[in-house]
């Protein structure tokens, strides 16, 4: 016998021919870390009458975010999203955006504030749900002048966008701080950038 952990508790309890029994409690899942599970493989929660904080709520669904298990995720916000946290919004667009309900993902990133840290993902997933709209409409993929176009057509709405322009990289504060800059010294050494 090696020493360490036994892992045959994680294999459910079969009858003599080889029937498996059924408990009445889910076995435990293995590490988020565990590279041993292929993608595909459904992940549930316990089917209990919990009760959760809030911060709980939030700290289950940005996990189950981060893992893309959107089934689960679609499951758990049925029975525990009626709030409106950041996480629990951002958990719903993401299901509506991976379902293809680009209607509702809309609805959601224009009615609801977003903290400024969520909005770099949040733009993603706008652009993205319009682009697979443009290529299903298209029925070919679309290109960069088009991509472009479709960002012309639908900016982003101000609940998860700063206001502020980006153009070569470079947001309207830098660009002009930069300019005020270069006024005053037009050739700047290493240490003044």
């Amino acid at each position: 016998r090696t020493p360490g952990p036994s892992y045959q508790s994680f294999y459910p309890p079969t009858l003599e021919g080889g029937e498996r029994l059924s408990v009445p409690y889910p076995a435990p899942t293995p590490p988020l870390s565990a590279t041993h599970l292929g993608k595909d493989t459904l992940h549930s929660l316990p089917d209990t009458d919990l009760k959760f904080s809030t911060e709980q709520i939030d700290c289950i669904c940005d996990t189950l975010q981060q893992r893309r298990d959107m089934t689960t995720l679609s499951h758990f916000l049925r029975e525990h999203g009626s709030l409106e946290s950041d996480s629990i919004m951002r958990a719903k667009a993401a299901v509506a955006f991976h379902g293809g309900n680009y209607k509702e993902l809309y609805s959601i990133m224009e009615n609801r504030e977003f903290d400024s840290r969520y909005h770099h993902e949040l733009q993603e997933m706008w652009y993205k749900a319009h682009y697979n709209e443009a290529e299903k409409i298209r029925a070919r993929p679309l290109g960069a002048v088009d991509k472009y176009r479709l960002r012309r057509k639908y900016p982003l709405p101000r609940t998860i966008w700063d206001g502020e322009e980006t153009v070569y990289c470079f947001k309207e504060k830098s660009r002009n701080s930069l300019k005020e800059m270069y006024k005053h010294n037009r050739y700047p050494t290493p240490d003044e950038k």
